[in-house]
């Protein structure tokens, strides 16, 4: 019986061995594996380092690309927005039928209103000064007027005519 029991003692001795090579092969397999991934991350890494720098050059290519590409749309916007203020200035010129001629005949429309008035005060008719008055004040208004959008139209169309100017010397 003691052969039995020293055999049932040296099997649970080697299975507890075997169970304990077991063990630590797994420990050292979980190590080695993590050791190869990070070597082959590293060998990858490298391996892939020109291509990276590649396709980072060409990121840098198509930003340059692209900052070009807005500085020219926006000289075309700003080109587009002056050839617009162009032609609005010169539709608004068409459609502004009054010229300084008129302001001038409206301001001696005023001065015969003003001599109306003088004339109606030496007859001793009120109504029709007060009425010539009115009359030569709103004349000289409208005149007024008429002159400041003038000189505002003559003066847009100077400095369209300056800005065209620059343009065309800046495109040749």
């Amino acid at each position: 019986m003691s052969n039995i029991i020293a055999i049932q003692i040296i099997a649970a001795l080697a299975v507890i061995a075997l169970l304990g090579l077991a063990v630590w092969a797994y420990r050292a397999a979980q190590k080695a594996q993590v050791k190869g991934y990070d070597q082959g991350y590293d060998d990858a890494k490298r391996g892939h380092e020109s291509r990276i720098a590649a396709k980072q050059e060409e990121v840098e290519q198509l930003q340059r690309k692209l900052g070009k590409q807005h500085i020219a749309h926006m000289l075309q916007v700003e080109s587009i927005m002056q050839d617009a203020d162009t032609r609005v200035a010169i539709y608004s010129r068409r459609a502004n039928p009054f010229n300084h001629e008129d302001r001038i005949t409206l301001q001696a429309a005023a001065n015969q209103l003003d001599v109306a008035a003088n004339t109606y005060s030496g007859l001793q008719a009120g109504d029709q000064v007060r009425f010539a008055r009115q009359m030569q004040q709103r004349l000289l208004n409208l005149a007024e007027r008429l002159d400041v959008a003038l000189k505002a139209m003559d003066q847009q169309a100077m400095q369209h005519t300056a800005t065209g100017t620059a343009d065309s010397k800046a495109a040749a």
